[in-house]
């Protein structure tokens, strides 16, 4: 019988219990900008509701585990320090997830403090700039991860032992691109081919297809470009079929659908391609704003940008093809140490050094929107064509109104880190 009440959570969850409803992959849909383009999507209200739930019992988890390892727990000062995305730009729907996240139990305790600091790609860059870099270096940093995907160039301006100090090049940016699209598409794919046999099925071919990608297809998507996944076919059995059974409507072939190297590279290479587009835009924007800097490296980090598939595509576009980006000559694409951690490990760099050394990895940030106040102006017509205009009768000048005066602009350099709220 389901309910909304939380049965179990990360690994402890059987994906094969009809007892219960699983909800997963939910990131994305607390943007409510976000447009899902490949199945019904959750609620603003379910997915906030969902994110509370999981971070209630992560809680929960960390809570235990300190309470019986170190004395005190409980009252000792303790800090809780989160990333966001950095496609959410949005200041009060970042305001909104921290309540949520103090919804959840962190900060709850007298001494505890729960502080959302960096972006993804900032806190990604961070841990990247643990690899030896030399100052006036600049590298771009491309976090390809489950939901989304960041680039950032900075120039390490100090570098020494256990400190660091890096100036961004350019404002950090974000798409919706990442591995679990990869997933949605495959399982839309799957679903698809199901329902040319649906009176053959145990079970509603979405069901059915949800089992079929817990199963070995997150095999097969982290081994894609390896040599040991050289073969043209991958077979993915069907849940509920007897053996034995084909229907080449559906592809399957002995009760496996197969899904075809070639079909699952064309998923991979859409969202690749989209990965392009974000890295060529940046390192355009960098020779027009910064057009005597350089690109020494591109650090791959994130759960996409430790796939071999990803990495050899990346490789041969930038580092082997160089010569058509001016800004990237002699680039050389490294990875990150721990690509799936490279978040966590930079949130807690940064926070370590600002404690440490009293001195923050970013002493400027881009600022990632514009802001400023409606005004009206003196009625230009080459400024104010096609603007609304009013006559004052006071002056019995004409005005162009709603006009804006910006006091902060998009990728400004010049705000120090504790002036950005």
């Amino acid at each position: 019988m389901e309910t909304d009440q939380v049965a179990t959570w990360g690994f402890t969850v059987d994906p094969d219990n009809p007892k219960f409803r699983i909800e997963e992959n939910f990131k994305l849909y607390l943007d409510p900008g976000y447009r899902d383009e490949f199945h019904s999507a959750p609620s603003l209200e379910e997915a906030r509701r969902w994110f509370t739930d999981f971070l209630s019992c992560v809680y929960k988890s960390i809570t235990q585990h300190f309470s019986e390892t170190i004395p005190r727990w409980r009252t000792r000062k303790v800090e809780f320090v989160f990333s966001v995305p950095t496609t959410w730009k949005d200041p009060a729907m970042i305001a909104e997830t921290e309540q949520l996240i103090r919804n959840a139990g962190f900060g709850r305790e007298y001494g505890h403090t729960v502080e959302i600091s960096l972006t993804e790609a900032e806190a990604a860059a961070v841990y990247a700039s643990k690899q030896q870099y030399e100052k006036g270096d600049v590298f771009l940093v491309c976090d390809a991860g489950g939901g989304t995907t960041d680039v950032n160039i900075l120039k390490t301006a100090e570098s020494n032992v256990g400190q660091i100090e890096l100036e961004p090049l350019s404002c950090v940016e974000g798409q919706p691109i990442g591995s679990t699209l990869i997933n949605f598409k495959v399982e839309k794919l799957i679903t698809e081919r199901l329902e040319s046999i649906r009176y053959q099925l145990s079970a509603e071919p979405k069901k059915i297809a949800e089992k079929m990608m817990r199963t070995r297809f997150e095999t097969f998507k982290c081994c894609f470009g390896t040599e040991a996944m050289n073969v043209t076919k991958l077979p993915l059995y069907v849940t509920g079929l007897q053996p034995g059974l084909d229907f080449p409507q559906a592809h399957i072939e002995d009760s496996r659908m197969i899904i075809t190297t070639g079909e699952l590279q064309n998923i991979f290479d859409e969202q690749i391609e989209r990965i392009f587009q974000l890295i060529d835009g940046e390192l355009k924007n960098l020779q027009n704003t910064h057009a005597r800097e350089n690109v020494s490296y591109l650090v791959l980090s994130g759960g996409l940008g430790s796939s071999p598939y990803v990495q050899r595509r990346i490789r041969r576009r930038y580092e082997e093809g160089a010569g058509n980006y001016p800004n990237a000559q002699n680039i050389a694409i490294l990875k990150a140490p721990k690509p799936q951690l490279a978040v966590v490990h930079g949130l807690v760099m940064d926070r370590v050094q600002r404690i440490k050394e009293d001195k923050v990895v970013y002493k400027e940030r881009c600022c990632r929107n514009s802001y400023g106040i409606l005004v009206r102006q003196l009625y230009d017509p080459q400024l104010h064509w096609r603007e609304d205009v009013e006559k004052d009768p006071r002056d019995r000048k004409q005005w162009a109104i709603n006009q804006i005066d910006w006091f902060i602009k998009k990728v400004s350099h010049s705000l120090p880190l504790n002036s950005i709220t």
